[in-house]
Parts: C-alpha cells; structure tokens; sequence
C-alpha cells in the first residue's frame, strides 16, 4: 500500500508538472530558466505530491478498495486540498489571509474546469496501471 501511494503522489505531481509545462511554458520560462521559476513551480508540485499519498493511504487503509466514485473523490480532494495547502503556504500573516482568500476561492473556480478533469483522469490511469500491475 505504501508503495502504491508513492507512486501515486509521484504521479499526481507528475501530471501536474506536465499540465504546469504544457499551459505555462511559454510565459514562466520566457527569459530563461531561472532557479526562482523552478521553485515556484516545485512550490506546488510538492504539496500536490504530498496530499495525493496521504489521500491514497486514507482510501485503501485496512486493505479496502475504493469504487469508481471513490477514486473520483480522491482525485477531487487532492485539487482542493493542494490549493489549500499552497495558499497556506503563501500567507504570511493574518492580513494576507483575508486578501489571498477570495483570490484564492476565484482561481479554484477558474481551475476548476481544467485541473478537475487532468485529474480525474489521471487517476483513472493510475487505478488502471496499478490493477494491471497488481494482476500481472
């Protein structure tokens, strides 16, 4: 289960890079790579990582195979609880909260129509992979 989980953080943070490169590339990258683009984009590639694993070992804890919705809640759950977490991330005082919080409610719901779909199916070829995986 451990092992499953990782990759499937390592995943979920690989699909967002991929998405980060294909929407993005052109305008973070356009004077050359600098390590403050790479950090900006590690900033929310690792948390994304992170929830997608723990939201993995949540699932299948006491060996328990989530249906076709609970993998879509899953996927779900690490877009919005990786926003949340790089929110958090970025205030850095109480003020910055109640400035950041309707930004922040407005990128979710702009993201929402394209993040929720990369991840959906995502994590469909991820269940995929690891059944096939685990049959073989």
């Amino acid at each position: 289960m451990i092992r499953s989980a990782a990759l499937y953080g390592l995943w979920a943070g690989s699909c967002l890079l991929a998405t980060i490169l294909i929407i993005l590339a052109p305008e973070p990258f356009s004077s050359g790579v600098s390590w403050e683009n790479v950090r900006s984009i590690l900033r929310l590639v690792i948390p994304t990582s992170v929830v997608a694993m723990l939201g993995w070992m949540v699932a299948h804890r006491n060996g328990r195979q989530p249906g076709r919705w609970g993998y879509a809640g899953l996927a779900i759950l690490v877009v919005v609880v990786s926003h949340i977490v790089v929110i958090v991330i970025g205030i850095r005082d109480a003020e910055d909260l109640f400035m950041i919080l309707p930004q922040a409610t407005l990128l979710l719901a702009v993201d929402f129509w394209f993040t929720f779909p990369v991840a959906l199916a995502g994590t469909a070829l991820f269940v995929f992979w690891n059944r096939r995986r685990a049959a073989a």
